[in-house]
């Protein structure tokens, strides 16, 4: 027999001795058997006992045991009282694993069924496994089954995702879902805990109504919540919201992400936390795929190691691409009088990129940033800035940019200063300040008072903060 699963014709071989033979299928060229079905008959039963199968054609190879047996046959296939039992075994990331299947007793029928199952064991793939209990009903034509699971049923998986994340446990509770053809109908849960070396744990909960459905047909209502932690920044989090997945659109209608603080070298912000001023929606059609967004950041205050800090403040941000792993984001920072900073930049998946531009401002309204154990109160000039960054998981953050200010003014805790113009390019890299970094600091006073008076100071400056010391000479000369 020819098949569309094989290159080799499939051979069957049939052993008949009265009521009882084996039954052998084989691929041609191979001496392994694919299955091996001892069967017997009578007036009253047709049974196959303790037969063998695999199926090695597959990434994960299968193979394991058979039984079936078809009551009162001869009343007819209506009527017919079925008993099977099918295992399945399996080796992999935890050894290997043995999952059972019982049918019956019951029977199945053009028009109506009514077959008992029960699905317990376990299956070890190469990097997950899954155990299971799911008792449940077969009921309708065969040509068209309903599946109705019954209360217990439990699917529970682990394992790694990648090298770098673990999924600790995934609970599915499935008791009262119907599954048809056309889709899952129904209460669909799910508890998932994971855990990644660099970003931390976390734990999520999924409670939602499907109808219809599979994934990109159907629909799924759901609402989730959850909580973890975020090492790399230092930080606690939570969150929770709600969407849909209706055919191949997927929305997130609210969400609510906060954070108990972000912590990342001399940068500290308190209490950030991320919502949606219109609904997240990822549109999964292969032909013409879609992804935007609109999202807001909003944070108690960002403080500096050196006392300074921006007032409150809030992220806008919109989303459009093919997909949450690319898209273009644009949007605006704004704190108090401070800003708007025009952003915009792309995600590929694996890094994030963007520019900013800082607009001409009074200096006067970047006074918080200054730590007030300076005791400098800022009064005239002008301030504006450029920068380009880009952050991802193994290089952390860097960015790029320069400061100027222009006829500045302050006062100063014995004095003021006066006709201050101040040009600085710099470099950010693993949390080393590279000042300088084009061409020298330039710093221009035209008047300077603090007990004695100064005039036309001039200075060009080169240098990094916090201060480097690596060898004997930039001990001697870590600025210039």
């Amino acid at each position: 027999m020819q098949t569309g699963y094989l290159d080799q014709p499939l051979l069957m071989a049939v052993h008949w001795q009265q009521r009882q033979g084996v039954v052998t299928l084989t691929e041609k060229g191979d001496d392994r058997p694919l299955a091996t079905l001892p069967w017997a008959v009578d007036a009253h039963q047709i049974s196959i006992s303790k037969g063998e199968w695999r199926w090695p054609y597959i990434d994960q190879p299968l193979n394991g045991g058979i039984s079936v047996a078809l009551h009162d046959w001869s009343k007819g296939f209506d009527e017919t009282q079925i008993s099977a039992r099918l295992n399945v075994i399996t080796a992999g990331h935890n050894g290997k694993g043995n999952a059972v299947l019982t049918l019956g007793p019951g029977t199945i029928g053009l028009t109506q069924s009514d077959l008992g199952f029960q699905l317990t064991g376990q299956a070890n793939l190469a990097d997950y496994s899954l155990t299971a209990s799911i008792p449940g009903i077969l009921s309708g034509s065969i040509l068209n089954p309903t599946l109705v699971l019954q209360p217990g049923s439990l699917l529970r998986a682990w394992g790694n995702a990648t090298p770098e994340m673990r999924l600790e446990e995934a609970r599915l509770p499935l008791a009262g879902v119907k599954v048809t053809a056309a889709g899952i109908t129904g209460r669909l849960q799910a508890i998932i805990r994971a855990s990644d070396d660099y970003w931390g744990q976390v734990k999520l909960h999924l409670d939602g109504k499907a109808q219809d459905f599979w994934p990109d047909h159907g629909h799924w209502q759901w609402r989730y919540w959850g909580r973890g932690d975020m090492p790399p920044l230092l930080a606690a989090w939570d969150v929770a919201g709600n969407g849909s997945w209706h055919d191949s659109t997927l929305t997130l209608e609210r969400l609510s992400t906060g954070f108990d603080k972000l912590k990342y070298g001399m940068v500290t912000v308190n209490a950030p936390r991320l919502t949606l001023n219109k609904p997240l929606r990822w549109q999964r059609d292969q032909t013409q795929p879609a992804f935007d967004g609109d999202l807001k950041l909003v944070a108690d205050s960002v403080r500096f190691t050196d006392g300074g800090h921006l007032p409150p403040s809030t992220l806008n941000l919109q989303l459009q691409g093919s997909d949450p792993n690319n898209f273009q984001w644009q949007g605006k920072l704004d704190a108090q009088e401070i800003g708007p900073i025009a952003l915009r930049g792309r995600w590929d998946g694996e890094r994030l990129r963007g520019e900013g531009w800082w607009p001409k401002q009074r200096l006067a309204v970047f006074q918080p940033l200054i730590s007030p154990d300076l005791n400098i109160a800022l009064r005239d000039g002008e301030f504006y800035a450029q920068t380009a960054f880009s952050a991802a998981r193994v290089q952390g953050f860097e960015a790029g940019g320069h400061w100027v200010v222009s006829n500045g003014g302050m006062w100063l805790k014995d004095g003021e200063m006066s006709g201050l113009d101040f040009v600085m390019s710099y470099r950010l890299k693993n949390h080393l300040w590279q000042l300088g970094a084009k061409q020298p600091v330039t710093l221009r006073i035209k008047s300077l008072s603090n007990l004695f008076e100064m005039q036309n100071i001039t200075a060009d400056l080169q240098g990094t903060y916090p201060l480097q010391r690596t060898d004997a000479a930039d001990a001697q000369q870590p600025w210039r």
